[in-house]
């Protein structure tokens, strides 16, 4: 009776620590993933450009498409698209565990955000003293893009009808900024802050899961800090970057 309990006791263990290993590989992978600057690595490819130094300055899809064209731009968005859904779908098929798909899509998305490649780039340049530092606001397109993309990916694998209802409002925004005289970075800034901010809502009127809504407030909370120094810009400004600096 004893060896038979302490056998199972040992099981449970090897379980318990294997279920551990594959939740801490899938989280630091997806934040990983999350770090890859897509975007700045395509516009460097395709026309030796530093998206942090042109446009909005941001490093994501949209600056990509706004400043080389539908091709690299496109391309830059599917792939940050992508850094969210793949992380929440290996995180579905590799595990049991509830809680883990929404986790990755928070590493995902806030890899992304704050990118651990951009990370030390910037303290690289910064301490070596070839560029000063900035205040909190002015170095957030230093760190990494601003997670729309990345956002969408993470819906589509966790929640379609979340998805459909977040891009809705995102256009009845924009259709408000165009009928204003133009669409420019704080507009975009703005559809996506609101998009992204009633997620939470959202996740929680379709599935009712604790777990997505507390991973759907973390993103809302880390994409909104990032969008803040947009926000506030001449919606029909074309070139957002300068006045982001004033």
């Amino acid at each position: 009776m004893i060896p038979n309990i302490v056998d199972h006791g040992v099981a449970q263990a090897r379980v318990s620590s294997k279920e551990t290993t594959v939740a801490a590989t899938i989280g630091f992978g997806s934040y990983l993933l999350g770090s890859i600057p897509f975007s700045l690595l395509i516009a460097w490819l395709w026309g030796r450009k530093d998206l942090r130094q042109i446009g909005s300055g941001n490093p994501g899809g949209m600056n990509t498409l706004r400043e080389l064209g539908w091709g690299p731009g496109g391309l830059a968005i599917l792939l940050d698209a992508a850094k969210g859904w793949v992380p929440v779908l290996a995180a579905k098929n590799w595990t049991s565990t509830d809680w883990l798909p929404p986790a990755a899509a928070a590493a995902a998305v806030s890899g992304h955000c704050y990118s651990l490649f951009l990370i030390l780039d910037y303290v690289r340049t910064r301490t070596g003293g070839r560029a000063p530092w900035q205040p909190w606001w002015k170095a957030q397109p230093h760190l990494g893009g601003k997670g729309l993309a990345s956002a969408i990916g993470v819906l589509l694998a966790l929640s379609l009808p979340t998805l459909l209802s977040a891009l809705v409002l995102f256009g009845l925004v924009i259709l408000l900024h165009c009928r204003g005289g133009g669409i420019g970075s704080a507009a975009v800034a703005r559809a996506s802050t609101a998009a992204i901010l009633s997620s939470p809502a959202l996740l929680w009127l379709w599935h009712q899961e604790g777990a997505l809504v507390l991973a759907a407030l973390l993103i809302a909370i880390v994409t909104t800090i990032k969008h803040v120094p947009y926000l506030a810009l001449n919606p029909t400004w074309p070139n957002a970057r300068a006045e982001a600096e004033t």
